[in-house]
């Protein structure tokens, strides 16, 4: 049924893409932001996820704010915020190494 009325209404069928891709994209990037102002506290590391979260939030305002973009524009958009992603989210990762450590020191001291 989703392709026979993308075949027939692709103008609109676009639009609807471009909604769902951007709310997905902005609520990703205003919860990651939200976990990092949470997380501030209690781990090192956190500004990528601020970066991360931001990147993903620009990407959102900007599918949002330009519907008509073309689906290359699309598709390529996605692709560099996802790569983005991949590349803060592995620095988080990286650095969560030492957050086992940083919790057993506090646990100690208390």
């Amino acid at each position: 049924m989703t392709g026979v009325v993308t075949s027939q209404y692709p103008g609109i069928t676009i639009l609807i893409l471009g909604f769902i891709v951007s709310v997905n994209l902005l609520l990703s990037g205003l919860l990651q932001i939200i976990m990092a102002f949470h997380l501030y506290k209690e781990v090192r590391g956190v500004g990528w996820l601020i970066i991360s979260g931001s990147t993903t939030l620009i990407a959102g305002m900007y599918i949002y704010i330009i519907p008509r973009v073309s689906q290359t524009t699309i598709l390529s958009l996605i692709a560099v915020a996802s790569t983005l992603l991949s590349i803060f989210m592995i620095s988080l990762s990286l650095s969560a190494k030492n957050w086992h450590g940083d919790s057993a020191e506090k646990a100690v001291q208390i």
